[in-house]
């Protein structure tokens, strides 16, 4: 699976609704749909390292933290 810099970046979290699955790293964060297999639905690129990430409850936002 192929990540927002080309390779899957290492930090990752689950949606609450198990439909989607964030990666985040050294290159931004990406948020992959896991119904439909297709590119990243949603990819930023960053200055930095992105240390952690985590979903709001209710899956709507997606938080990083980075260095």
């Amino acid at each position: 699976m192929a990540g927002s810099g080309g390779y899957l970046n290492g930090t990752l979290a689950w949606s609450p609704d198990a439909t989607r699955l964030a990666d985040a790293g050294q290159w931004g964060t990406s948020v992959w749909s896991l119904t439909d297999r297709s590119a990243p639905v949603f990819a930023v690129e960053r200055e930095g390292t992105t240390a952690d990430l985590a979903w709001s409850p209710d899956g709507s936002r997606l938080v990083t933290v980075g260095k």
